[in-house]
């Protein structure tokens, strides 16, 4: 979860957040995941379309959104100037919401690149590279 850094919000549990405004991308994971953390729509959580969208609200102080929720990445990527990225500050992490990495293949593809792949993943799995990949 990110917040002005002006705006000194301070979260230290997910049920401290509910107090809060917070904006997620429409059937986003963490959509669903802050719906069955108890947080309503049109109340306390708002959704939109976009990650550009989502960003503007912050800045909207008509809007009154206090939060929103994306990643490290993608506020390094949606943020065109990097010393942009200074003016948010992330209050939040979830984390009970991690990532299972998987690979998708067309049909087409040969059985043998399947395989290699299948392969190279129990490997990394087996020497806590994926973990390590998670925990970042």
């Amino acid at each position: 979860m990110y917040s002005l850094k002006k705006s000194q919000i301070v979260i230290s549990t997910i049920e401290g957040a509910k107090k809060y405004n917070t904006a997620v991308i429409r059937d986003d994971v963490t959509h669903h995941f802050l719906l069955a953390k108890g947080f309503v729509e049109n109340e306390n959580l708002y959704v939109v379309s976009n990650y550009d969208a989502l960003l503007k609200l912050l800045d909207l102080p008509s809007r009154h959104i206090d939060l929103v929720v994306l990643n490290d990445d993608l506020l390094k990527h949606r943020v065109k100037d990097f010393d942009d990225t200074s003016k948010y500050s992330n209050v939040f992490q979830f984390k009970e919401l991690t990532m299972n990495l998987h690979f998708s293949c067309s049909l087409n593809t040969e059985k043998k690149i399947v395989d290699n792949l299948t392969k190279t993943m129990k490997m990394l799995e087996k020497r806590d590279v994926l973990l390590a990949i998670r925990e970042k």
